[in-house]
């Protein structure tokens, strides 16, 4: 493939490798493909995702073990490593949810597939793991309708009365010899997580009083533990403690030695904006004496996720600044460190009691897809066992320069990357497009996708500029870096403009052809880029924004969004704890055109919304419509919604509408790039 050839259309069909597990010999790592980070449509619109399986040190030995019909997830190891289990929707696409075995020893691919539960089952099942002992599977899944519920639904007589028919996430164990599937507690708690004892003798879990997605926000989650059979049926069940806010759902719940393992807010019990730290607790003892102690990371970096290769240890994932560190638990050697982005990550332990340790990363770079590597603890070289970039291998988007700069209030530090095109001239300015990252706890880092749906490697490819922000309230630099996310609309904001004036003075980023674009919080930050434009004191301004599923009146998501507990510590409490009337923060976009003299320098607007966007709803969009209408400047935005999209965008054809505009409007307002 030509550089001239790239497409919107060829880079959304990257696959991108996910659920990354190394055997437990550590000799072979076993994974699936999606197209898409967030896992979108295919062009077909199928959401599809393969099984794949490659020798751990051998380039390009990932072959496919099924054959990428159906949405094959979750995929882990009997621990004999001769068996897979894995969830899918093979009872009918897109509809039902069961729990399969592939068996490899016998080598036959998908002949060897064998449903372990019921296929015509709807609901999703969220969490799947092996008892040590290879006889047993628990998963987690909610129950199915009832008829007379299905019946209603048929007849439309479907009113929905809050909290009298929520769906709870129930623990589940299966007997892989009697296929006998046991719901151990039937009380209503919503499990999110759990983990089998080193022995296989308990189950810990981690539960929240109810699935409305801001219960663990309000009221903590709850863990305990329960008694397993040998014939795999539970026993009593034990309270251990309780946690004042989540755990971070991409690390789940570990149970290594005598202890339990999590990664929770630093701030717990007071914000949820917070930097996130390991946790542990002691199951020595009596249960009355355990409780959760803070165990390391969130002072000047940041917990990520937690894996137990074996009943002793534990590796787990730190961000530190722009770099990601894997390392031991214990004594915090470090095993591995890269300035990329990890999608997924594995690590399996010698098996000769040696300290060495395989590691397999699913990472990539401006020039280089995501790809399946791996490595060991003392080598450091990673090899790239799967080739899915393989038609992009011979093309060069461009090179990340890390940049630095005090912020405006000379308090911190800021950190940045600027990503030269390829086809850039030397010592020359460039149209640049600022990137604004979501969260605000996110950050930006090396990869290949750069930012969602593919905008990164798509605007290096038409000869654009590319500055990547990391503004206070990101993650990778602590609890008091982290913090300032609670001031949304203030700190973050003046990052945005340090780090783009930064660029320009630095000579790569051309003052007269910026544009700013973000999504999520990214969006946010767009918004008020746009109508804050020229108020800052540097000679350059923006000259169009592209603010994605942004918030426009901050507020008003204390009311709308499905997270509202967590936006009213964004916003420094919700309406109805203060004091005053709701007032529209000096933070909102909204309030800032108001407030402005100079309309003429509102630069214009590409408003992106999802029509079921339930995180930051359709209203944020209409609302800046509306804003915009009555200050006069209609002509200077454009709002384009998609129908049946949640906060990202994941349907085909919106997805290649959403980067052709998003081009069309970059050229429109900044010109051709450097091609």
């Amino acid at each position: 493939m030509a550089s001239s050839e790239i497409t919107i259309e060829s880079l959304l069909s990257l696959q991108i490798p996910s659920d990354l597990s190394l055997s437990p010999s550590g000799k072979q790592v076993l994974y699936s493909t999606t197209v898409g980070v967030f896992p979108h449509q295919n062009a077909n619109g199928q959401t599809i995702s393969r099984l794949w399986l490659a020798e751990t040190h051998t380039k390009h030995s990932a072959r496919a073990i099924t054959n990428g019909k159906w949405n094959d997830v979750l995929p882990c190891w009997r621990p004999d490593g001769k068996a897979v289990a894995f969830v899918s929707d093979r009872g009918e696409l897109g509809k039902t949810n069961a729990v399969y075995l592939l068996a490899l020893e016998k080598n036959e691919g998908e002949a060897s597939v064998e449903a372990l539960t019921d296929e015509t089952r709807e609901k999703g099942i969220t969490s799947l793991a092996w008892s040590p002992d290879g006889k047993s599977l628990a998963f987690l899944v909610a129950d199915e309708k009832t008829e007379e519920r299905k019946k209603r639904d048929e007849e439309k007589d479907d009113v929905v009365v809050y909290g009298a028919e929520w769906e709870y996430a129930r623990l589940r164990i299966l007997n892989v010899t009697t296929m006998e599937v046991h719901t151990p507690i039937t009380r209503n708690a919503h499990v999110v997580a759990f983990a089998w004892s080193p022995n296989g003798s308990h189950i810990a879990f981690a539960e929240v009083a109810s699935p409305d997605i801001e219960e663990s926000f309000i009221s903590g989650t709850t863990f305990s533990v329960i008694e397993i059979g040998s014939d795999g049926k539970a026993g009593n069940v034990e309270g251990i403690c309780s946690f004042p806010n989540d755990i971070h759902p991409k690390t789940s719940l570990k149970w290594t030695g005598s202890q339990l393992l999590f990664v929770g807010p630093v701030a717990a019990g007071e914000s949820s904006v917070s930097a996130n730290r390991f946790y542990s607790i002691s199951m020595d003892g009596e249960a009355s004496t355990r409780s959760y102690q803070p165990h390391s990371a969130g002072e000047n970096d940041c917990a990520w996720s937690i894996q137990t290769p074996n009943s002793v240890d534990a590796v787990v994932e730190v961000q530190s600044g722009v770099e990601t560190h894997l390392r031991m638990l214990e004594g915090g050697r470090k095993l591995l460190s890269v300035k990329q982005q990890i999608l997924s990550w594995s690590a399996a332990l010698a098996e000769n009691g040696s300290d060495e340790v395989t590691l397999a990363i699913a990472v990539g770079d401006p020039n280089s897809p995501t790809e399946v590597y791996t490595t060991t603890s003392s080598k450091g070289e990673l090899i790239a066992v799967s080739n899915h970039g393989a038609a992009f291998t011979d093309i060069k988007f461009g090179e990340c320069t890390f940049l630095s700069c005090p912020s405006t209030d000379n308090e911190v530090e800021l950190d940045s990357l600027f990503i030269t095109p390829s086809t850039a001239k030397p010592h020359t300015p460039l149209p640049t497009i600022v990137l604004i990252h979501g969260g605000p706890y996110w950050r930006a880092a090396l990869s290949f996708e750069v930012y969602h749906f593919m905008w990164g490697p798509l605007l290096l490819s038409k000869g654009y500029g590319i500055l990547l922000p990391n503004y206070r309230g990101r993650s990778g630099r602590g609890e008091k870096f982290a913090a300032y996310g609670k001031k949304s609309g203030g700190k973050d904001y003046e990052d945005v403009v340090a780090t783009t004036n930064n660029a320009v003075e630095k000579g790569v980023a051309d003052p007269d052809r910026l544009l700013v674009a973000g999504w999520s919080q990214g969006g946010f930050l767009s918004f008020l880029a746009a109508v804050r434009n020229g108020t800052h004191a540097f000679p350059w301004r923006f000259r169009a924004a592209i603010p994605g599923a942004g918030v426009s009146c901050q507020d008003t998501m204390c009311l709308t969004s499905d997270i509202g507990a967590v936006e009213s510590q964004l916003c420094n409490g919700a309406p109805w704890d203060r004091a005053e009337t709701c007032p529209a923060r000096i933070g909102s976009a909204i309030a800032g055109l108001r407030l402005r003299k100079n309309l003429a320098l509102i630069p214009p607007m590409l408003i992106l919304h999802g029509e079921k966007d339930e995180r930051v709803p359709l209203e944020q969009a209409v609302g800046m419509r509306r804003a915009m209408r009555a200050a006069g400047l209609r002509d200077k935005v454009e709002m384009v919604t998609y129908p049946r999209e949640p906060h990202t965008i994941h349907e085909w054809k919106h997805l290649v509408d959403l980067g052709k505009r998003m081009v069309a409007f970059v050229e429109k307002h900044i010109g051709s790039g450097s091609v």
